[in-house]
């Protein structure tokens, strides 16, 4: 797989059975499953069994096993396009999977309209969440140029 257009490669916040971090990341291939609780930790498929076991194994400091995580697939999939793209494809809905309420699936629309431009798609966004895309646009040329500020010292 060509990582090469990804920026953002996420990792594993579990441990091994001998209690050293989890070396699994979405860059190796591996899905993982996000807590919509917790919303910074991250698990692989080993590592949510681990963490979700009645009588476990090891302890997974963190999360809690009756959290609910969104499935995220790996990279490299057709939903990933990278951050050159024109275009995304927007979920349709958001469920509990069929095997198991505790996970989350991202269900897509089947058909011609199912992408949308990267720029409509952040208008969307921006008015669903009552934000301004041009507050942000200036906290971030804000913040870029503190940092450009400070390397210079």
């Amino acid at each position: 797989m060509d990582f090469s257009n990804l920026n953002t490669v996420w990792g594993c916040d579990g441990r091994d059975l001998t209690g050293n971090p989890c070396k699994n990341t979405t860059a190796s291939g591996h899905g993982l499953y996000h807590c919509i609780f917790c919303v910074n930790h991250d698990f692989c498929k080993d590592c949510i069994k681990l963490l979700r076991d009645p009588e476990p194994a090891i302890e997974i400091p963190g999360c809690g096993a009756g959290h609910r995580w969104l499935r995220i697939p790996p990279l490299g999939g057709e939903m990933y396009v990278g951050s050159k793209a024109k275009s995304v494809r927007v979920p349709k809905e958001v469920k509990a999977s069929k095997e198991d309420e505790m996970i989350l699936d991202i269900h897509y629309a089947e058909g011609e309209n199912d992408e949308i431009t990267v720029t409509a798609w952040k208008k969307k966004l921006a008015a669903e969440w009552d934000i301004s895309l041009e507050e942000i646009r200036k906290e971030a040329q804000q913040t870029a140029s503190d940092s450009d500020d400070e390397s210079e010292k």
